[in-house]
Order: C-alpha cells, then sequence, then structure tokens
C-alpha cells in the first residue's frame, strides 16, 4: 500500500516539474515581430527574408534560440512589442523618445532621414524643430502593389 502511495506521488510531482518547465519555457518564449520594409525585410513567396531579417535569424541562430518571426502592419507590431514581454521588434528607428521604451541590443544598418519638397522650394532648416512650422507627412504603409 505504501509503494503504490509513493509510486503515485512520485508520478504526480514527475507531472508537476513537466508542467512548470513547460509553462516556463512557454513563458520565456520570444516573438520577433517586424513590418515589410525592402529591401531590409520583405515577404518573397511566402518566406521573411530580406537583409534585416537575415541578420535577425542569423544572431538568433547563434544564441541558440527558436524564434518565429512575423510580418505585420508597423503599427500592430509596435503596439505588440511595447505592451508584451519577450517581444523583438526590429527595423526600428532608435529615437530619444524610444530609448527607454526598449531593451537596445544593436544595429542591422545606419538610417538618414530626409525631408522633401515640391521642386523650386527653398528651405533653410538645419533641425527637424526648424521644420515644424510647416506641413509635414509621412509614409504609414505600402503595399507590395505600389513599390
Amino acid at each position: 500500500m505504501r509503494s503504490s502511495w509513493l509510486r503515485d506521488l512520485s508520478v504526480a510531482l514527475v507531472l508537476l516539474v513537466s508542467g512548470v518547465c513547460s509553462a516556463l519555457t512557454y513563458a520565456h518564449a520570444i516573438t520577433a515581430v517586424t513590418e515589410e520594409l525592402p529591401p531590409y525585410n520583405m515577404t518573397v513567396d511566402g518566406e521573411l527574408t530580406g537583409m534585416g531579417t537575415e541578420v535577425v535569424k542569423a544572431v538568433l541562430e547563434e544564441a541558440s534560440e527558436d524564434v518565429r518571426i512575423r510580418s505585420m502592419p508597423w503599427a500592430r507590431a509596435y503596439d505588440i512589442a511595447l505592451n508584451n514581454e519577450n517581444v523583438l521588434i526590429y527595423s526600428i528607428a532608435r529615437t530619444p523618445q524610444r530609448e527607454p521604451l526598449f531593451k537596445w541590443v544593436g544595429v542591422i544598418a545606419p538610417t538618414r532621414w530626409f525631408l522633401f519638397s515640391l521642386p523650386g522650394t527653398k528651405f533653410d532648416l538645419k533641425t527637424l524643430d526648424d521644420a515644424r512650422q510647416y506641413q509635414i507627412a509621412t509614409v504609414k504603409a505600402m503595399s507590395a502593389s505600389s513599390t
């Protein structure tokens, strides 16, 4: 009778430990999100590729992390990364406003920003703040058909 009770307790402990280990593994799983931003990230024939994606995949492989990378609209990717734990977001500009919001790992590629205007328009802009007096727009999303 006592050996049956010990065996049942052993089985229960093994199940409990494996359940806890599974939960911990799941809790620490990394999700990676990005946007369609050719040539850095783009879906070709159903496969996410691009210069940035290849760098991220190589780093994750070196770290022995098995991560599924999902491409989605930028606003959704940013919201997921901002509001969830263990989310890696890449192809994100490192700005002073975003600095405290994320743990930054490294640079995939340097970025340069440009402002464009109608031909013949003259501006004396030295900083982005100098441009705030004008109407400024940006691209929120670009479909594959518009590239």
